[in-house]
């Protein structure tokens, strides 16, 4: 432990590095079988940090050690790591890591392999932890009829709502187009004009498009009550503030 508090200080120019090689330390320890120490290991090579060549192989064993000593962190990048080319070993390490992300992950993949119910008590899983990308996903989920499931519109927009509070800019466009169409609530075009702004105001283009054309059809009055909820940054039909 103390070799490995000594490598994060050289790391962070806490203190004098006097020669001190942050690799070798944070080695020292893991080789002893301190979990952080290993995790850092193994995130300096798939970096290629700290005068270390970019080693994949070393990055995932040194992971791989940090996760079998009950480190959560290595087990979900081990989890990311396998993601795409080893679903398999992914979820295995997703498993293991029991955080709200990973929850998320196993969802993702359990739904790519049409294993619709375990998907979804993953992505709940994640959701009920806070994990806002996990509400974005079943928000979608909800609207769709994908494995014989019937569309529900209230439910989709609860966890918009969520997403959007937590700034995904997504879920904010997402919950905009719900007001838009009426989907699970009353239309409310003013409302869905606020979070086409906010979604595009965090950077998603697709709503700055929609937003301008539909702000162009409003009357003076609708135009200074949506002015008014952007200054406020507060939609009445949420309470959400957002500034």
């Amino acid at each position: 432990e103390a070799a490995h508090r000594l490598a994060q200080a050289v790391e962070n120019n806490q203190v004098p590095s006097a020669g001190l090689n942050p690799a070798g330390l944070y080695y020292q320890a893991a080789a002893a079988g301190y979990a952080p120490s290993a995790r850092r290991l193994g995130e300096m090579y798939l970096a290629g940090q700290s005068g270390l060549s970019r080693d994949a192989a070393q990055g995932a064993l040194w992971l791989t050690v940090a996760a079998e000593n009950h480190d959560g962190q290595a087990a979900l990048d081990l989890g990311r790591l396998y993601y795409d080319q080893k679903p398999a070993v992914a979820v295995r390490w997703l498993t293991q890591a029991k955080v709200p992300e990973a929850s998320y992950l196993l969802g993702q993949l359990y739904l790519r392999d049409k294993r619709f119910t375990e998907g979804l008590e993953a992505l709940t899983s994640a959701a009920d932890r806070g994990f806002a990308p996990a509400h974005l996903r079943l928000g979608k989920l909800n609207l769709d009829n994908d494995f014989g499931r019937v569309p529900n519109p209230r439910a989709a927009l609860r966890h918009f709502k969520i997403a959007a509070q937590a700034e995904l800019p997504e879920g904010a466009y997402y919950l905009a187009r719900m007001y838009l169409g009426g989907q699970g609530t009353p239309k409310d075009s003013i409302t869905g004009a606020f979070w086409l702004h906010q979604a595009a105001a965090w950077g998603y283009e697709p709503a700055r498009t929609e937003y301008d054309k539909l702000a162009l059809n409003f009357s003076p009055g609708q135009k200074k009550r949506l002015e008014r909820m952007i200054e406020e940054g507060v939609a009445p039909t949420t309470q959400t503030q957002t500034k």
